[in-house]
């Protein structure tokens, strides 16, 4: 299963769906991790600490091939 973790949008929200722990405890249960480029920015998580636990950087346009996108909030319209 291949999930996709969305930067969140809405002003001042500064959490992500999920942290690099995470990724690692799914990555080891099999799943594809892809997070939108950023996505972890306004919670001090870098681009580079996802990829170290396997995740894939992407752009939303890649989002296609998701069975899941995980927000902190409901998507904008």
């Amino acid at each position: 299963m291949k999930l996709a973790v969305a930067k969140e949008t809405l002003a001042g929200e500064k959490r992500v769906a999920l942290i690099p722990e995470s990724v690692k405890k799914l990555k080891a249960k099999g799943f594809t991790v892809l997070v939108e480029k950023g996505a972890g920015e306004g919670s001090f998580l870098s681009d580079k600490e996802y990829v170290e636990v396997g995740a894939e950087i992407v752009s939303s346009a890649d989002f296609k091939s998701a069975d899941a996108v995980l927000k902190v909030r409901a998507p904008s319209p």
